[in-house]
């Protein structure tokens, strides 16, 4: 049997954590993994906080760069920068 194809990082993330979309810059809250058979694929699923829309994380997201950071390193990369959170 194959190894099911999958993001390398998907192990990192963890359940109700709060991570920052590097792509639409939202904060969204990882719910887990799910099998997605049109991709043929694990995925992470995460929830925009502040919605009712959903990121799933694929291979090819991660393969053109795609993070999702840990919320309180967002916070502090921010202030470093001089950013006001």
């Amino acid at each position: 049997m194959t190894e099911p194809h999958r993001r390398p990082d998907l192990g990192d993330f963890e359940i109700d954590g709060l991570y920052l979309h590097s792509y639409t810059r939202e904060l969204v809250q990882y719910i887990g993994e799910a099998w997605v058979h049109e991709l043929r694929e694990d995925v992470g699923v995460f929830a925009v906080v502040l919605g009712e829309d959903f990121v799933i994380a694929t291979l090819r997201g991660y393969d053109r760069g795609e993070t999702f950071q840990p919320f309180g390193d967002a916070v502090e990369d921010e202030r470093r920068m001089g950013g006001d959170w």
